[in-house]
Parts: C-alpha cells; structure tokens; sequence
C-alpha cells in the first residue's frame, strides 16, 4: 500500500475522468449534444506527454495515475470548445497540490506548466 501512496505521492491527478466533452461540428449539425469521454480507462491513447518524463503518468486499475515526480503535463491530442469537462481526483498523500489546465498553450514556452485558466 505504502508503495501505491509513493507512486501517488504528490496527485493522483484524475481519480476518476468521466470527462464528456460537446462535439461542436456535430453539435451544430443536428442540434443536439453529442459527448465524447477523454480517457479510455485502459492507457493513455488520445493523450501526449507535454514537458514531463513518461513514467510521471501511467493508468492502474481504470485510473489516471500521476507520480509527481517530475511535475509535468499530458493533454489530450485533440482540441475543444465549449464543452463540459467533469474531473474527479485525489491526493493520495497530504500537501498535495494538482489541478486541470483550460485554454493552456499546447506547448509551454521555456516552462514548467503551460499558461491558461488552472482549475484546483
């Protein structure tokens, strides 16, 4: 257990994605809403490793799971707008600090985290 809290140490970034995010083309199509989940709860396909080692990510158990260690960020390989995004996480340790950047630069530019809206 302890060795899981380890690999957790800093977030567990997405205990759960039930993220479901609006198609807009076909949105505006047929108008109604269609959604999309982000994670497929198997691997991280459909999702890039921004500035990060790609051991910081990895998927246990049907769970997005982030180590911390080195801080980094994956987005998703495709772009959206208006959308409804629903993230549930938790720190599997105390002093945790994590959160979903919105409307972020694909790439940071010489940084750690990307400009845009932080949601914690």
């Amino acid at each position: 257990m302890h060795t899981f809290r380890s690999v957790a140490a800093v977030t567990l970034f997405f205990a759960l994605v039930v993220a479901s995010l609006a198609n807009e083309s076909e949105s505006e199509q047929s108008g109604e809403l269609s959604f999309v989940d982000l994670f497929n709860g198997k691997d991280l396909t459909n999702w890039i490793d921004v500035n990060t080692s790609p051991d910081t990510w990895s998927v246990k158990d049907g769970l997005l799971v982030c180590t911390g260690k080195p801080i980094g960020v994956m987005r998703s390989t495709k772009m959206y707008e208006n959308f409804i995004l629903v993230v549930e996480w938790r720190h599997m340790e105390a002093g945790g600090n994590s959160g979903v950047f919105l409307w972020s630069d694909a790439k940071p530019e010489g940084n750690r985290l990307p400009r845009g809206m932080e949601v914690q």
